[in-house]
């Protein structure tokens, strides 16, 4: 049940940081895009926080949470 935590840390992560860190882009028609390509004008976040880069941060969270979960459960 304690584990449960870990999934809602990562779930947490994945949402605070594809709200507002995450880069979007603006395609020459004005439409914003998570990944235009090279060039693309950034329209919003971090030109390196990619939607890979979100995935990564929240799965490490949730394995960093869960681990020390399952250590300081013991």
């Amino acid at each position: 049940p304690l584990l449960v935590g870990a999934g809602l840390a990562g779930a947490a992560v994945d949402t605070v940081l594809g709200a507002t860190l995450q880069a979007r882009f603006r395609t020459p028609s004005g439409v914003v895009v998570e990944d235009a390509g090279d060039g693309a004008p950034l329209a919003s976040g971090v030109r390196w926080m990619t939607n890979s880069a979100v995935n990564l941060a929240c799965t490490a969270t949730g394995a960093v949470v869960g681990a020390l979960v399952g250590l300081l459960g013991r």
